[in-house]
């Protein structure tokens, strides 16, 4: 994409190429700003945006479009003496010049979500035996699509998942279907509550398919201009720092489709809204899924103490031994610390923190997940054990937790060269598991049958009924 833009933060109008993220501005040929690139962002001002607008002419498209950079530069002499690179975070594709406006609907179509919400509602399947014939036909959109509501910043998001369908009958294929999401809200110019939604959304996506690389593509942005008349408004791209390129269509079949997380489907949406899922440990592509590095251990147990506390807290086993423990910390705390000198004051402290460690280590964390997770996690266990031939201990959470915790103790000390234990990849691969099912239960997933069924979807577990020990 190449144009020229106005810089308004030095009065300038400057040439402009832009890749990958990057806008690089050009110094020959600048003149003073051009009237034509002159937009109202007078709106702005009432909002905490975190990123600077300037609008630019792509002569490449023939499209006005919206820059939403990092910083602006701050003296000519930047752009002068050379050329200049600027960081964009996204950008607006506009389908028409306009000189201001606000955003209500964000509208997302790509191709994960066309097996999230499956095509397959969309058409109707009748076998006819005289003669033997299948008849298809379209479902009305109004017949599958689907409405619900969570709330991202106090401000209320009404959505829906639908269908639409299109017809051309100059290609081979006339009949086109795509899934859509659309969110819509109060009409709004704050950026920053825009794309919260977009990036909420690329969470929850990252989470069903276990991968970071989901191509939204351009997200459709309507709204009003600045008479109130509705309008498309045009294209969002959002940059993103790794490489998009596509999965294969079996890849793309594995997660779970809506319909099985119905129920309690705002109350997952709206973890994700309010950023109660950790997200940093998903990986790249399908492929490095199958791989566990020392970082990926490292993120994965993050991961875990993570979702550990925002599902039970802070961590009670309410045990006899818990009990004493809790006497002794009380007993600590009623001691009268001016009666002591500073290093007297100083074993106390570290007294307290040894105590609360003991009581509230990684090692417990994960033996109490798995106890309470038991049902949804040993077909699991023994499916994955016994592909490898390995025996299951009685004390198979007891050993799962204390190996976990001694590797996790390990690379957290620096010790990257320590050779990792024997199991450790089987027993990171139950971490990950476990990990989705807790997410699953803070909203409100309740059956063990239904859990297991989701991360058996996501993970792409087929495993045999010996293994499960469901009734």
């Amino acid at each position: 994409m190449y144009g020229y833009v106005n810089i308004t933060s030095v009065d300038l109008c400057v040439n402009f190429s832009y890749k990958k993220g990057v806008m690089t501005l050009y110094s020959y040929n600048s003149s003073n700003l051009n009237d034509d690139l002159k937009f109202d962002f007078s709106t702005i001002d009432n909002f905490n945006i975190h990123t600077k607008p300037i609008l630019a002419y792509d002569l490449e498209n023939l499209k006005y479009v919206i820059f939403f950079v990092q910083d602006l530069p701050q003296d000519k002499n930047e752009i002068l003496w050379g050329s200049g690179n600027i960081i964009v975070q996204y950008y607006i594709v506009l389908k028409n010049k306009i000189d201001t406006f606000k955003v209500s609907k964000l509208s997302f179509s790509f191709l994960e979500l066309d097996y999230f919400f499956s095509l397959n509602k969309a058409i109707k399947r009748d076998l006819l035996h005289d003669p033997i014939t299948l008849r298809m036909e379209t479902v009305r959109n109004d017949e599958i699509k689907e409405t619900f509501n969570f709330y991202n910043n106090e401000e209320r998001i009404d959505c829906e998942f639908g269908i639409s369908q299109g017809i051309s009958f100059r290609k081979a294929i006339p009949l086109k279907l795509k899934s859509y999401l659309n969110c819509c809200f109060n009409p709004t110019f704050d950026f920053d509550f825009i794309i919260s939604i977009y990036w909420l959304w690329y969470c929850f996506f990252m989470f069903i398919y276990f991968r970071q690389n989901i191509n939204f593509g351009a997200v459709k942005l309507e709204g009003e201009d600045k008479n109130g008349k509705k309008i498309y408004i045009g294209d969002l791209y959002v940059i993103r720092n790794i490489e998009l390129h596509q999965e294969n269509d079996d890849d793309l079949y594995d997660t779970i489709e809506f319909f099985y997380i119905k129920e309690h489907f705002p109350q997952l949406i709206q973890l994700f809204a309010g950023k109660n899922v950790y997200v940093e440990h998903f990986p790249i592509n399908k492929r490095s899924s199958k791989t566990i590095t020392i970082s990926d251990f490292v993120l994965f147990a993050a991961a875990f103490e993570w979702t550990f506390e925002k599902t039970y807290g802070k961590f009670n086993l309410n045990s006899k031994t818990d009990i004493v423990i809790n006497d002794i910390l009380a007993a600590i705390d009623s001691i009268n610390l001016e009666n002591y000198n500073s290093r007297q004051k100083r074993v106390v402290e570290h007294s307290r923190k040894l105590i609360e460690i003991s009581n509230n280590n990684f090692e417990s964390k994960i033996n109490y997940a798995l106890k309470d997770n038991q049902n949804i996690i040993m077909p699991f266990i023994k499916y994955i054990y016994n592909l490898n031939r390995i025996e299951i201990s009685e004390k198979i959470f007891s050993e799962i937790s204390k190996n976990l915790q001694d590797q996790r103790n390990a690379f957290a000390h620096g010790q990257i060269d320590r050779k990792m234990k024997e199991n450790i990849v089987l027993e990171t691969t139950i971490l990950k598991i476990l990990t989705h099912c807790m997410v699953f239960k803070q909203a409100n997933y309740t059956e063990d049958i239904d859990i297991y069924t989701y991360i058996s979807k996501i993970f792409n577990y087929h495993i045999p009924q010996e293994f499960e020990n469901f009734k």
